[in-house]
């Protein structure tokens, strides 16, 4: 969901990271907001919150323009995908991510079958490593 907003940013994108517990996302939001890795990071309670203001320059199209990312941190306890397609804008932009991208001798899911089931279900769709920050 995206919303223009006042001079302190030119947009504001506000992200929730729902999916199962121990899949990474406290990591993935450590990392994108701190840049910083836990490797006994604890399963979160409730919800965990954290903001980052970005600069973009001319690569993405939108030169000199300042986007504030707001995310929250779920649980794991989320009725997932269709509950989000409920209750949010029906414009908003939904991606597959899958996380631990750096342990592929034990990958569960063929990169080739995340993305197909991202296809399936309208989503777009990439692999990160959040220890690795890629």
């Amino acid at each position: 969901m995206v919303h223009q907003v006042d001079n302190e940013y030119d947009y504001l994108f506000k992200i929730v990271l729902i999916s199962d517990s121990g899949v990474g996302k406290s990591n993935i939001l450590s990392r994108f907001t701190c840049n910083e890795f836990c490797l006994e990071s604890k399963s979160t309670i409730g919800v965990e919150f954290a903001t980052r203001t970005l600069q973009f320059g001319t690569a993405l199209q939108i030169e000199g323009k300042t986007i504030k990312a707001q995310i929250w941190d779920t649980a794991g306890q989320e009725r997932w995908l269709r509950e989000l397609r409920d209750h949010a804008d029906s414009n908003i932009a939904i991606m597959m991510v899958g996380n631990k991208s750096d342990l592929n001798q034990l990958r569960s899911v063929a990169e080739e079958d995340g993305q197909a089931l991202a296809e399936k279900k309208g989503l777009s769709f990439l692999e990160t490593s959040a220890l690795e920050a890629l």
